[in-house]
């Protein structure tokens, strides 16, 4: 006897193969400034019917090829607890987390948890290609990495730290951000993006 089962393979964003991005710049940072009025003073999002937990979960789950591989919940829990594993090539088992009051309701906030730590991962939308010290871009064009919180430095040489010491000559992956402040596009450090 013989089984089988339908998968969806999506493209990864980064491949060369099928889902190429193109480069970083300033020009792709660009916010498009547009009111978007709520339909009512007491409702924090409009709505989307994308968002619905069954829509979700026919185009995030899949156990082979993900983006999120596994759904399970916890029934000894005070909640209703979901767990979203995501498929993103490691080999530890990392997602998202979703309590509620019902387990509906929980796997949708573990699934759009589970896509944000899937995100905010590497880039998937631009490919990287600035990589300067923040001395060459100045404060000019960059957010300074200081200001963003660096490492205590009495934990420096510590067997269990692996940062490198910061100083404004150390080369960077930089990514561009659009300021809401200054109205313009600027770099930010890769990994804080």
């Amino acid at each position: 006897r013989a089984t089988w089962s339908t998968h969806r393979v999506r493209p990864i964003g980064g491949c060369p193969v099928c889902r190429p991005l193109p480069a970083d710049s300033p020009a792709a940072a660009a916010f498009a400034d547009t009111p978007r009025p709520l339909p009512d003073p007491s409702v924090l999002r409009g709505p989307n019917d994308r968002t619905g937990a069954e829509r979700l979960r026919t185009e995030l789950f899949d156990e082979r090829f993900g983006p999120v591989r596994r759904l399970f919940r916890t029934e000894d829990s005070a909640f209703a607890l979901t767990t979203a594993w995501v498929a993103d090539g490691r080999p530890v088992d990392d997602g998202g987390y979703g309590r509620s009051a019902d387990f509906r309701s929980s796997e949708r906030v573990a699934l759009f948890e589970a896509v944000e730590r899937l995100a905010g991962m590497r880039p998937l939308g631009r490919r990287t290609v600035l990589r300067a010290s923040f001395a060459e871009l100045g404060p000019q064009a960059a957010v300074d990495p200081a200001r963003l919180g660096l490492p205590d430095p009495a934990h420096r040489g510590h067997p269990a730290s692996l940062s490198v010491p910061y100083d404004a000559d150390l080369q960077l992956d930089w990514v561009y951000g659009w300021s809401l402040t200054e109205g313009r596009a600027r770099a930010v450090p890769e990994h804080v993006a």
